[in-house]
C-alpha cells in the first residue's frame, strides 16, 4: 500500500529518542524526493538547515546516504538490509518458485504477503503476462481487511490475535465495497476459514480482484499468505471460482508440506 509516509510510527506514541525519529524524517523524505539538498530538506521537514547537515552527514558515514553535486539520496545499504531481513522468511525462501509458477499459469500477478504491525507487507512478486508491471510491488504494504490475503492471515490468526487486530487496528475504507464493520468482517474471516481461501472483490481497489491463502509453517504458526490478482476482467466468472482457486491451494499445499519437511529434516 502506498502512502504519504514510507517510514510508519507506532500509532499515539512519541519517540523516546527524538533525534532517531529525526533520522528517519529525513530518510523518508528522501524516499520520496530521490535526491535533495540540505535547504530542501530543511523546509519540507521544517527543520533548521544545520539539523539537517548533522543528520545526513551521520547517514553518510554510516553507508547509509550518498551526497553528490545533485544533492544527498539514499544507497543502496538500505536495500542490503532489507535483502537480508527477507532472506530470513521462511516463507520467501520456499514459496518464491511456486509463485513464478502460479503467474505463469494464471497469466496473472502472484506474490507473498507477510504480517506486520496490523498490515501485510510485499516481500515478493511476479507480474502476470498481460501486465507490464505488478500491482503490489516488493516492499508496498497492503491493508488486512481490504486484500485477499490479507483477510487470509486474518483468519488464520488466533482469536486473541485477531481480538488485538480489532482493537488496534486501521479499517480504512478504500472502496464503496470494502469490509470496515467488525461484525461483517468477522463473518467474512469465518467464511474464509470454511474455505481456505480469502477473496477480494473491489475491496482496495475498484479495478481490482484477488485470491488469498494463508501458509502456516512447520509448527503451525501463520508465516504470511500467497496470492494472485488481476483486474475485474481478468479475474472473473471462471477463472475466479473453479480455475485460479485450485491453483491457489496447491500452491499453498506444497509450499507447506515443504516447511513442515524442513522442520522434521
Amino acid at each position: 500500500m502506498t502512502g504519504d509516509e514510507c517510514v510508519r510510527m507506532t500509532p499515539d506514541a512519541a519517540p523516546p529518542v527524538k533525534a532517531t525519529a529525526t533520522t528517519f524524517r529525513v530518510v523518508d523524505a528522501l524516499i520520496r524526493l530521490e535526491t535533495a539538498g540540505v535547504s530542501e530538506l530543511a523546509d519540507r521537514l521544517n527543520l533548521s538547515k544545520s539539523a539537517v547537515h548533522s543528520h545526513l552527514t551521520t547517514l553518510e558515514q554510516l553507508g547509509y546516504v550518498v551526497r553528490d553535486e545533485d544533492g544527498s539520496r539514499l544507497s543502496l545499504q538500505f536495500f542490503q538490509v532489507g535483502a537480508r531481513v527477507r532472506n530470513r522468511s521462511p516463507l520467501y525462501v520456499v514459496a518464491r518458485t511456486e509463485i513464478d509458477q502460479m503467474a505463469t499459469m494464471s497469466g496473472l500477478d502472484a506474490g507473498i504477503i507477510v504480517h506486520e504491525r496490523n498490515e501485510g507487507m510485499c516481500v515478493y512478486s511476479r507480474v502476470g503476462r498481460d501486465d507490464t508491471e505488478p500491482r503490489l510491488t516488493e516492499g508496498d504494504r497492503v491493508p488486512l481487511h481490504a486484500t485477499g490475503p490479507g483477510k487470509a492471515i486474518l483468519a488464520a490468526l488466533s482469536q486473541t490475535a485477531l481480538d488485538r487486530f480489532f482493537e488496534t487496528g486501521d479499517r480504512e475504507q478504500f472502496t464503496s465495497s470494502t469490509i470496515t464493520d467488525e461484525e461483517t468482517l468477522r463473518e467474512e474471516l469465518q467464511d474464509v476459514r470454511s474455505h481456505g481461501l480469502a477473496y477480494e472483490n473491489r475491496e482496495y481497489d475498484d479495478d481490482v480482484r484477488g485470491i488469498g491463502a494463508a501458509i502456516n509453517g512447520g509448527e503451525g504458526e501463520v508465516l504470511g499468505a500467497i496470492f494472485i490478482t488481476g483486474t475485474t476482467d481478468t479475474l472473473s466468472g471462471k477463472q475466479l471460482r473453479q480455475n485460479n482457486p485450485g491453483l491457489v491451494i496447491s500452491a499453498k499445499n506444497r509450499i507447506e508440506n515443504q516447511l513442515q519437511a524442513s522442520v522434521t529434516d
